[in-house]
């Protein structure tokens, strides 16, 4: 089962009233207006919101695909958000074949990640190319 570290938002583990899990969400809510084609969610975490974009947007998004570092996380995502248009893949953001591994974008959410990686140029570089 996933754990949760204070930072991690699991809504199935939250209060309805959390301001953590009330931000978190309202932020991927924001980006519903945004998303459109192919959509990768960078540091997707318990995968809660590459589902929320994958169930809004599946008029607009060909496919959603959530990458997280940790293992944990991904497993929790795949067996607790399934949803056709969804991918949950481990992987490393600041990975310098990342963009070959993954390929073309039309739109890129990444919430709360920078600040946890200490190479923030080449996840930049990672998330032009």
């Amino acid at each position: 089962m996933l754990e949760d570290t204070g930072e991690r938002v699991i809504p199935e583990k939250m209060k309805i009233t959390n301001e953590l899990l009330l931000e978190h969400v309202a932020r991927y809510h924001f980006s519903i207006n945004y998303a459109r084609g192919r959509v990768l969610d960078f540091a997707s975490g318990s995968g809660y919101g590459s589902h929320i974009i994958a169930k809004k947007c599946k008029k607009r998004v060909n496919e959603v695909i959530g990458v997280d570092i940790d293992k944990e996380a991904i497993t929790y995502a795949r067996g607790t958000y399934y949803h056709p248009l969804t991918t949950f893949l481990k992987e490393d953001v600041v990975d310098p074949t990342l963009p070959e591994k993954l390929g073309q974008f039309d739109t890129i959410l990444s919430f709360e990640t920078i600040e946890h990686i200490e190479n923030e140029q080449q996840f930049l570089s990672n998330i032009y190319q």
